[in-house]
C-alpha cells in the first residue's frame, strides 16, 4: 500500500512553519513583541510604504506631522489595522497585560486625536 496520499509529513509541515516564521521576522529572537514598540514598528513600516522617507517616529506628535499630507481615510484605516495587529501579536506572544494594553490604547487615542485636530474641516477655507 502506498503512503503517498498528498498529506505532508510532520517534517514538511515543520519546514513550512519555520519558513513562515523566518519570512515574518518572528523567528528572530530580537523580533519586537511588546505592544507599544511593536505599534511604532508597524506604523513606521506602513509610513515607509506610503513614501515617507525613513520614518523613525516614536511619538504621537511626530507621527501626526508625518501623516498630515496623507489621505485622512487611509490613515484612519491603517491606524486601526496597526493598532489591532499590535494587540493581537502581543497577546499571541503573551506580552499583553493590563498596563501595556492601557499604554497602547492611550498612545493610539492621542495619535487619533492629534490627527483629527490637525485636519482642516471640510468646506472651511482661509479668510
Amino acid at each position: 500500500m502506498s503512503e503517498n496520499s498528498g498529506i505532508p509529513s510532520p517534517m514538511q509541515i515543520l519546514a513550512k512553519v519555520n519558513a513562515a516564521l523566518e519570512s515574518s521576522g518572528l523567528k528572530n529572537v530580537r523580533a519586537e513583541r511588546e505592544p507599544l514598540p511593536l505599534f511604532w514598528q508597524l506604523l513606521n513600516e506602513w509610513l515607509s510604504t506610503q513614501g515617507i522617507a525613513e520614518p523613525a517616529c516614536q511619538s504621537s506628535a511626530e507621527a501626526a506631522s508625518m501623516m498630515q499630507p496623507l489621505p485622512h481615510d487611509s490613515v484612519r484605516e491603517a491606524l486601526h489595522r496597526i493598532h489591532r495587529e499590535a494587540l493581537q501579536l502581543s497577546k499571541a506572544h503573551l506580552r499583553l497585560n493590563d498596563w501595556s494594553q492601557r499604554e497602547l490604547e492611550n498612545e493610539y487615542r492621542t495619535l487619533r486625536s492629534l490627527l483629527e485636530h490637525k485636519r482642516p474641516l471640510p468646506g472651511v477655507s482661509g479668510y
